[in-house]
């Protein structure tokens, strides 16, 4: 997914891009609504870019390697670990600027720790 949205932006296809923002629509106003959140109306349109594209990287990842991210026992352990990472980075002062950092360490700790542990 990753690679065809490289290839839709350098080709200047905004109809893909209106067609993949109006078929998951539930999903594009979750991003923004959690980006609002955690980064507090700030930078918003920014933060839910990279977050998407991390997205697509690890869809993209997936069928690489031919490891299976997407399954509910991983997501359940990624999002409880993501909730309270965010909400402890958030409140100190020093990790509060290196927010997008800190959630894309918590993906890449997460899915080492399920793949070592759990699979």
């Amino acid at each position: 997914m990753l690679m065809e949205t490289i290839y839709n932006l350098m080709t200047l296809n905004l109809g893909w891009f209106i067609d993949l923002i109006f078929g998951n629509l539930f999903f594009s106003f979750g991003f923004l609504a959690m980006m609002y959140y955690f980064f507090e109306g700030k930078k918003l349109l920014r933060t839910t870019i990279v977050i998407a594209l991390v997205l697509f990287a690890v869809s993209d990842f997936e069928k690489v390697t031919g490891f299976i991210i997407i399954v509910p026992a991983f997501l359940a352990i990624h999002y409880i670990a993501k909730l309270a990472v965010l909400k402890f980075a958030e409140t100190v002062p020093a990790l509060k600027k290196w927010m997008m950092v800190v959630n894309n360490l918590e993906l890449i700790i997460a899915f080492f720790a399920f793949n070592l542990f759990l699979a």
